[in-house]
């Protein structure tokens, strides 16, 4: 089983805290626990309903490790794969979903418009305007 560093990350803003996680190769995931809280659905089938979200023939893979912070068992989303999820929840009507969307667009037409004209916009920045 990988050895899954998890940590608490605060995205963007206080309206969306989520715990990320970093296996020992440096990839980033989104805990399970946390995607089926934050948008809504069933604890007892969150397996199948991420593989509904996803749909046919998109190959999720749920990755199981351990915690090193505290010593549990974890489950996580490649960040990958929770970008697809998070855009087919928004698209299928999930104002939570729709609402973090607007926010990481946002960020990122703007740090790619800060970026062409060679303009800062390190976190602190982000902070202030989000």
């Amino acid at each position: 089983m990988p050895q899954i560093k998890l940590y608490q990350t605060q995205v963007l803003s206080d309206s969306f805290n989520i715990p990320g996680a970093m296996d020992d190769a440096g990839k980033f995931y989104v805990t399970t626990p946390y995607f089926v809280s934050e948008f809504g659905l069933a604890k007892d089938h969150a397996a199948r309903d991420l593989k509904r979200i996803a749909g046919k023939g998109f190959g999720l893979a749920i990755v199981k490790g351990r915690c090193q912070t505290n010593n549990t068992n974890v489950s996580a989303i490649p960040l990958e794969q929770f970008h697809h999820l998070l855009l087919e929840l928004a698209l299928s009507g999930n104002k939570r979903a729709q609402e973090l969307i607007r926010v990481l667009t946002d960020t990122m037409l703007h740090q790619a418009f800060c970026d062409a004209f060679g303009i800062k916009f390190e976190a602190e920045d982000r902070a202030k305007r989000i």
